[in-house]
């Protein structure tokens, strides 16, 4: 019986010389190795040095943060100061769909949103509606008697009571959400040379009841109060408008100017933030919520009067103290 013929490797060749290199067998190389496998132990300690890392660098940004609001605040440490009566607000948060006049909310991720000429403000984070301005003037409101950057603790039921609204669950519940928003979205905004970039609330602390609050302001938010860049909205006027989100834009869009230009009322549904498509129907609203200002600035001595021509409004709100003076130094048309 024949033996079975094995298949015999070719050899190599003896040396570089003869036309070749050194022969390695392919069973001996490293490829044909399996890797013994890695113990558990050493996985788990190796995902746990990462999140250590993690953990430890994110402290140190908040920490480097907190220094440099501390830093700003020393240096401009508080808001300009204004009456009870009044709420201030930067212009560019007037005259911009940034509170847009909705009654429902929506993601926005890197949007680029409707503001007049010479203004460019990138948003991130749930739209913001009128409610929101509400309680983000009354944040500014709290805030302006100290430093910015430094915590301020309030009650539930002192800034509901401060918005004029009862202090109920549902209503604790949707300050909270509003609160949120503020905190969770992100702004970069351009006037000019200034440049914000951040939170509108920079920190929010709540307890699970929802009955106390600790918020911050960034000092930074200094920038958009310049002397020429923010307005006080008469707090009794704007309360009376509450719940008529379009009314309150408008009311907000024209008190930011001492003297109002003509606006289209196809520039006002872009700024105002308007998802309608129905435009005669938004005209009609436009007329009815101007009509709605009128009466109300009239009830609190402040009168307020429209005309249209052609496709435009011509507003003329009461001009307020520091409006007077600059319209006075103004030369005439």
């Amino acid at each position: 019986m024949k033996k079975p013929k094995t298949m015999k490797l070719p050899k190599p060749p003896a040396s570089k010389e003869d036309g070749g290199a050194l022969y390695v067998d392919p069973r001996q190389t490293d490829l044909f190795k399996r890797e013994p496998p890695v113990p558990k132990l050493r996985c788990v300690a190796k995902l746990e040095r990462i999140a250590e890392e993690q953990r430890l660098k994110r402290e140190r940004r908040e920490e480097e943060e907190r220094l440099e609001r501390e830093r700003l605040a020393a240096v401009n440490p508080r808001l300009p100061p204004w009456p009870d009566t009044k709420r201030a607000v930067p212009n560019l948060a007037l005259r911009s769909a940034l509170f847009a006049a909705v009654r429902h909310n929506k993601r926005l991720f890197k949007y680029k949103v409707a503001s007049v000429d010479g203004v460019d403000i990138l948003y991130t984070g749930e739209q913001l509606d009128q409610t929101c301005l509400d309680v983000w003037e009354a944040v500014m409101h709290l805030c302006r008697h100290q430093q910015m950057g430094t915590e301020l603790e309030f009650s539930a039921y002192e800034f509901l009571k401060m918005l004029e609204k009862a202090d109920t669950g549902k209503n604790r519940k949707d300050l909270d959400d509003d609160l949120t928003r503020l905190n969770a979205c992100a702004v970069r905004v351009q006037v000019g040379k200034r440049i914000y970039q951040g939170g509108l609330v920079v920190y929010m602390h709540s307890d699970e009841n929802s009955q106390y609050f600790k918020i911050g302001l960034d000092p930074k938010l200094l920038l958009l109060f310049d002397t020429d860049q923010y307005t006080l909205l008469d707090w009794a006027i704007r309360k009376d408008l509450s719940g008529k989100p379009l009314a309150q834009w408008l009311h907000g869009y024209f008190a930011s100017h001492a003297k109002p230009y003509p606006i289209t009322f196809a520039k006002i549904h872009e700024l105002c933030g308007s998802e309608s498509k129905d435009m005669p129907g938004f005209r009609r609203d436009v007329r009815k919520a101007l009509q709605t200002i009128t009466e109300v600035c009239a009830k609190h001595g402040k009168p307020f009067s429209v005309e249209f021509k052609e496709d435009r409004v011509i507003a003329s709100p009461t001009p307020s103290s520091s409006q007077q003076r600059c319209l006075e130094k103004k030369p005439p048309d």
